[in-house]
C-alpha cells in the first residue's frame, strides 16, 4: 500500500487593492489552492489549527 503525503502551505499575496490569503494543498501530483479575503486571516488561522490534523 503506497502512502501519500500532503503538503499544506499558506501564503499571502501583496496584490492591490486587496491582499489574498492562499491555502495551497498538493500531494506532489495535483495542486489545490483556495483564496480568501485578507480579513479572514484570523478565522482561517483558527480553522487551520483545528482542521489540518484531519487533512494530514
Amino acid at each position: 500500500m503506497e502512502s501519500h503525503k500532503l503538503l499544506v502551505k499558506f501564503y499571502a499575496t501583496c496584490f492591490k487593492p486587496s491582499p489574498q490569503l492562499v491555502l495551497s494543498i498538493t500531494d506532489g501530483n495535483s495542486l489545490i489552492e483556495f483564496l480568501a479575503p485578507a480579513d479572514l486571516l484570523e478565522l482561517c488561522g483558527q480553522f487551520i489549527k483545528s482542521e489540518v490534523k484531519y487533512l494530514l
